[in-house]
């Protein structure tokens, strides 16, 4: 599903639902439909980039911007007091993602043990491998403190400069730099660490 069909999606339903309580209580600095698409829409792949990159799976990612998208209309009225839009989405969206994945690890850690799962089928040893980095590095990513977190999924994944990133987080440029910087760090060590270990 495009995102902008999703976030449009989201505006009826949510217009629909409140459709009396704002025909009644409608001030004049409510955004339109129109003006908040227009605000939203210049974040949304983002958002929705960072979500899958913590999530693995694109359903899922899609159920936490469309949450996101919901709290963002639900405060339309408000929006004009967030001083960084976009930080502000990205602290909303890996919480969300967050709380997800601990609902899923709960989910997981409740079926019974089957000993025919891992008969299955067969899986390449090296892809094995591939799967359990990948996983660890997301592991190591929602382990960060969020402002590194999300420092270096602008940088890795969106491919923005230190000042692009700078002018989205609201960081100065050295912190971004030094939040960069601790973050690879920290990565880095849990990669080393685990692969020492696992020797």
């Amino acid at each position: 599903m495009g995102l902008s069909v999703l976030v449009s999606g989201i505006i009826l339903f949510a217009t629909n639902w409140n459709a009396c309580r704002l025909l009644n209580n409608r001030t004049p600095h409510y955004m339109t439909q129109t003006e908040f698409i227009e605000r939203i829409s210049p974040v949304q792949h983002r958002l929705f980039r960072f979500a899958l990159q913590m999530t693995g799976h694109r359903d899922q990612a899609e159920d936490v911007i469309q949450e996101v998208c919901i709290r963002l209309w639900n405060r339309r009225g408000q929006l004009h007091e967030i001083e960084n839009i976009e930080a502000w989405c990205m602290t909303i969206t890996r919480n969300l993602c967050i709380d997800l994945l601990k609902s899923r690890h709960r989910k997981l850690s409740a079926l019974p043990a089957d000993p025919n799962w891992a008969d299955s089928g067969p899986e390449p040893h090296r892809q094995a491998e591939l799967n359990e980095d990948m996983e660890l590095i997301r592991i190591c990513l929602q382990s960060l403190p969020e402002k590194q977190h999300v420092a270096i999924h602008l940088r890795e994944v969106e491919g923005m400069s230190y000042q692009e990133i700078a002018n989205t987080t609201g960081e100065t440029l050295t912190q971004v730099k030094t939040l960069i910087h601790r973050g690879r760090k920290a990565i880095r060590d849990s990669l080393l660490k685990t692969h020492h270990y696992g020797t």
